[in-house]
């Protein structure tokens, strides 16, 4: 094979020539590994080996996945870790060399390409084998996608297969943009549809004046570990259905939705102006019926549904800011964050960001942390950087 332009030096034993989607490097190897029957004692994990795969004769280290040992004659599960990268693909054929490379210890196959470094004993990994050791592209896909509880990487899968990849299972939830191509399987996409309908009507049980948590601080409650592409796909797909609603970055149940009376539309109009007017202060229940001569209870009363809606926020009991105002401070605190340098916010650099009082800062910082914008860490408030609080929201 004519090769233009590449010297003789730049080209090694075992490198290969794919087209550069099939492209793949890796030094650590899932293997299905027959023992040879003569080998004189068991192999054991931390057994140095010589890895021979097509071309390519590498040094690296043995651990056994089933169990302590895998005895003479025997076949089992291993991993093998490579000192330098080399190409593999799901079912190439490897053999085992002892240390010094003089005898053949054992043949094998590869399962996984791409082996985990962590977690490669776990029962869920296990299974994920399992699913790899079956002889059909289709029913490996199928297999792997029931056996990942957070979903399956298309697109690394494709690659360690050395395939092409066409996903047909019913009730699975997908997602596909530039950086990844995520499925879910049909159980676990009803799993995390149950849990995430479960943890929202408990907030709204427990946080009936608010609209609902936003979507990141909703994963952490019900799904932290599923990744966010697919997270992202479950909320689109449940709005779609009319299951649950989203007002911005908030999510809420549609019935926790709830309308104004005639009268409140009224209170709402009149106190909209004195809201704004407050500025970083907030303004009091108790002050805006004073002002707009209307009955305190009333007054409450709408602020409450309005806060309900999404459309005020309550920092504390009766103190209430509008959305613009709430976005404003927000800013301010992750300007504070950034400036920082270690993402944090403290009460005093709040306050000197802001004007406001030490009592009002600390207020508005502990309902940052409450929303989810914000962490307490001892003394200091940490950003949570996966918030979309007071950002315009990537889905309507």
């Amino acid at each position: 094979m004519a090769l233009a332009g590449v010297a003789k030096d730049e080209v090694a034993r075992g490198q290969w020539l794919v087209s550069p989607a099939a492209a793949l490097a890796t030094d650590r190897l899932d293997v299905a590994l027959n023992l040879w029957h003569g080998e004189a004692k068991p192999l054991r994990s931390g057994t140095p080996v010589h890895v021979h795969l097509g071309a390519a004769g590498v040094p690296g280290t043995v651990a056994v996945l089933d169990g302590d040992t895998l005895a003479p004659g025997a076949s089992g599960r291993v991993q093998l870790v490579l000192r330098a990268p080399i190409g593999a693909w799901h079912g190439d054929r490897v053999v085992l060399r002892d240390a010094s490379a003089s005898r053949t210890l054992a043949g094998g196959t590869v399962l996984d390409p791409l082996a985990p470094q962590r977690y490669r004993r776990t029962p869920q990994r296990l299974a994920e084998l399992d699913a790899l050791a079956l002889p059909e592209p289709a029913a490996r896909l199928a297999a792997c996608l029931a056996s990942a509880p957070q979903g399956l990487e298309l697109r690394r899968f494709a690659a360690a297969q050395g395939r092409q990849i066409t996903l047909d299972v019913p009730g699975a939830l997908r997602h596909t943009d530039a950086q990844a191509d995520w499925a879910l399987g049909a159980a676990q996409t009803a799993a995390a549809r149950e849990a995430l309908l479960t943890v929202l009507t408990a907030y709204h049980a427990k946080q009936p004046d608010e609209i609902g948590p936003d979507a990141s601080r909703l994963r952490r409650l019900a799904a932290p570990r599923l990744p966010e592409a697919l997270w992202r796909a479950l909320l689109d797909a449940l709005r779609r259905e009319g299951v649950l609603a989203l007002r911005g970055a908030f999510v809420h149940l549609p019935e926790h939705g709830v309308r104004l009376s005639a009268s409140e539309e009224r209170i709402a109009q009149k106190v909209a102006p004195r809201l704004e007017q407050a500025g970083y202060e907030g303004a009091w229940a108790r002050d805006l019926a004073r002002d707009a001569n209307e009955s305190e209870a009333l007054m409450r009363t709408t602020l409450a549904r309005l806060a309900q809606r999404g459309e005020l926020h309550q920092v504390v009991k009766d103190l209430y800011y509008p959305l613009a105002t709430m976005a404003r401070l927000a800013a301010i605190a992750r300007n504070v964050a950034a400036a920082d340098g270690t993402q944090q916010v403290s009460a005093a650099s709040f306050r000197d960001a802001t004007g406001l009082g030490r009592k009002r800062a600390i207020q508005i910082l502990e309902y940052f942390d409450r929303v989810g914008l914000l962490r307490r860490v001892g003394d200091m408030h940490k950003l949570r950087a996966d918030s979309t609080l007071f950002v315009e929201a990537v889905m309507s």
